[in-house]
């Protein structure tokens, strides 16, 4: 049975082997901060193929791995590492040039105000301790 800590783990998998792959990190920034909040809010850049050394095979299982969607994901982590044990047997649906493309998720305007909603509750914890303790004196 999968779950969707299998799925998770994929996807983590596949983004590794990019950066493997690839030498690129796909998300950066001048701190930690900046690239976590690129991660929740922006689609993954597609990683460029290094001089198209990557057989189509491979880029296949990686395009499939890093599905945004978890039903169109690898199922399990034992099924992805059977296709990269056994490339010779996938069938190639996506092109086998140009950089591997990772499916674009769409945010919502309301789910980027509840982002900034629950990043705004510890500012107004903070204040409110604030007033409080400042009160008492």
């Amino acid at each position: 049975m999968a779950s969707i800590y299998s799925a998770t783990d994929v996807l983590s998998g596949a983004r590794v082997a990019i950066e493997m792959l690839t030498g690129e990190v796909p998300f950066r920034g001048p701190n930690a901060v900046v690239a976590m909040n690129q991660r929740l809010l922006s689609d993954q850049p597609p990683a460029n193929d290094v001089d198209g050394e990557i057989p189509p095979p491979l880029r296949e299982i990686i395009r499939r791995a890093l599905e945004r969607d978890p039903a169109r994901r690898y199922g399990s982590a034992r099924s992805f590492a059977r296709d990269l044990a056994h490339p010779e047997e996938i069938e190639l649906s996506a092109p086998a040039t140009g950089p591997i493309e990772i499916p674009r998720r769409e945010h919502p305007p309301k789910l980027t105000l509840a982002y900034l909603a629950l990043a705004l509750i510890p500012v107004a914890l903070f204040a409110l301790l604030l007033a409080i303790a400042y009160h008492r004196q």
